[in-house]
């Protein structure tokens, strides 16, 4: 699953956004995080620069920014584009919605943000056409007219009140804005104005309105549809939503009122194919042409005629929660075991045996080599290849010279859970910490984990746009998904969201800290970066 979301102009010439899209849940807050946008123009030629991302052919766009590996001929209009998943989301509304592959184009089709970070990193106008800040908390907006939602409904300055009225007053939501948006006030038909809680990360405003919680929703759907708002969506993106079959497929189509440059596909059907092998044969059958593959699989892809593997830029962290409530395991109150699980981790097996030389160990935090700089560390407090003696010598420290037990709990092959969670079980017995494995199915993980915080510990990726995103998991709040309270590292964080990024020594200086501190009261186990 790069920065947070961000919606890159020459993806309005196709499909926007179809790419490997993950769950980041950095120590609890979801963040959304996307690889370059796919560019396409016919029904079997598409291409991508997604991590282990599969094509079976390449094309030429009208933008000059796209990779590729063979041109083809003239672009033209029209054919269905298919992509294969693993596992399917539960919903398509931006207020609840996880960014997982099934629904992260997807979501990114259907609606549209007020602004988005163009190639250069700048935010550019979307469903604005202007905004400016009287101050680090007031923001007024001017509104793009002549849109409509894909069922008729006008866009305007009350479909954003809604839309945020929507988000700040459901401060259980997934993507609640709550924690950064005081109110919001209409202007005009076409203007409005956003106060910012000066007690939350208004530095990071501009840059959450161009993420997937800050999508605008056609008020007129939300009110027809209730609950069930997230099975059929509406906003005012390129495509609309047609059919949703449960754990079947999604077939969303061109949206022909839609405002701004037309797509080339007519179609995006997303197949639900849970079984690697079943869709490594659909894509080379020409039954899907884009999937997400298992590193050990490229050399095969490779080698067959029509297939190629792009492997993208490093944007995730692979971590581990570590459950600080009354559900969790006591022994992790102490410091001293938490760091033990850190020490027995042979970061270095994990990636040679999951990511066959495509991951790096990490070993010095959650910001990402090449796509954080200038804000990674150089710090390395957990030595990649592990500490078995160091781990062992904590344990006795900490009262248990004769070890403990733990349950992992995770979600199938979601991130290579399940082969991460048995070469940790074989790792850690070294050090006497015996591991039981909980496999379920990804939606009781997310219940588990989201709702009823009842869990030990658990593996998923991570990612942000700022450090200020990866560390805002270490809040106190809903998206505290280890579930504690750490004033020290909070107040830091809190400062961090409300300091100029441009400012990098002082930013840079303020993020290590934070960092340090992670590392050392250690409420996670950071494991290796992925593309």
């Amino acid at each position: 699953m790069a920065k947070a979301v961000k919606r890159v102009e020459v993806s309005r010439f196709s499909i926007a956004v179809i790419l490997i899209v993950i769950i980041a849940i950095s120590g609890g807050a979801v963040y959304y995080t996307q690889t370059n946008p796919v560019i396409t123009t016919r029904t079997n030629t598409v291409t991508t620069t997604s991590v282990n991302t599969v094509t079976n052919t390449v094309t030429t766009s009208q933008s000059s920014t796209q990779t590729t590996s063979r041109t083809t001929t003239q672009s033209r209009f029209g054919g269905t584009l298919n992509i294969g998943v693993d596992t399917q989301a539960d919903s398509l509304d931006p207020l609840n919605a996880l960014t997982i592959p099934f629904s992260g184009g997807s979501l990114f089709e259907l609606y549209y943000s007020l602004v988005y970070y163009g190639p250069s990193g700048t935010f550019l106008p979307g469903l604005a056409t202007s905004w400016t800040s009287t101050n680090a908390t007031v923001w007024t907006f001017q509104l793009r007219q002549n849109v409509f939602f894909q069922d008729g409904t006008p866009f305007n300055a009350t479909a954003v009140k809604f839309t945020f009225d929507r988000s700040v007053s459901t401060p259980t939501a997934v993507n609640s804005l709550r924690y950064l948006i005081r109110n919001v006030t209409i202007t005009g038909t076409y203007g409005v104005q956003f106060i910012v809680r000066s007690d939350g990360p208004y530095g990071q405003f501009l840059s959450v309105m161009a993420s997937a919680p800050a999508l605008i929703v056609s008020p007129t759907a939300v009110r027809l549809s209730g609950d069930t708002f997230g099975r059929h969506p509406v906003g005012t993106g390129p495509y609309k939503f047609f059919e949703w079959v449960n754990n079947d497929h999604l077939t969303l189509e061109v949206n022909p009122t839609y405002w701004g440059t037309k797509p080339y596909i007519t179609r995006i059907i997303t197949r639900v194919i849970p079984d690697p092998t079943t869709r490594l044969l659909a894509l080379q059958s020409g039954q899907i042409q884009l999937a997400d593959v298992a590193p050990q699989y490229v050399a095969q892809i490779n080698s067959t005629a029509g297939t190629k593997v792009h492997v993208g830029l490093f944007n995730r962290v692979l971590v581990m929660d570590i459950n600080m409530n009354s559900k969790g395991n006591p022994a992790m109150q102490d410091v001293r075991v938490r760091q033990a699980l850190s020490y027995a981790t042979n970061r270095t097996e994990l990636v040679n045996a999951i990511y066959y030389g495509y991951g790096i160990a990490d070993s010095n935090g959650p910001l990402i080599p090449g796509l954080d700089d200038p804000f990674v560390p150089s710090v390395s407090v957990y030595p990649a290849g592990g500490n078995v003696s160091k781990a062992k010598e904590l344990m006795a420290q900490a009262g248990y010279p004769k070890g403990i037990n733990v349950t992992i709990e995770f979600a199938g092959t979601f991130v290579n859970s399940l082969t991460i969670a048995t070469i940790l079980q074989q790792q850690w017995a070294a050090a006497n910490i015996q591991v039981t494995l909980k496999n379920v199915a990804f939606s009781v993980y997310i219940t588990d984990l989201v709702v009823n915080r009842d869990y030990q510990l658990d593996i998923h990726d991570s990612g942000g746009a700022t450090p200020y995103d990866h560390f805002s998991g270490y809040l106190p709040s809903f998206r505290n998904l280890g579930n504690f309270n750490d004033t020290e590292i909070a107040t830091l964080v809190k400062q961090l969201g409300t300091t100029d990024i441009s400012k990098v020594s002082g930013y840079q200086n303020l993020s290590n800290r934070i960092n340090n501190l992670a590392l050392q009261k250690s409420y996670l186990v950071y494991l290796f970066f992925a593309p």
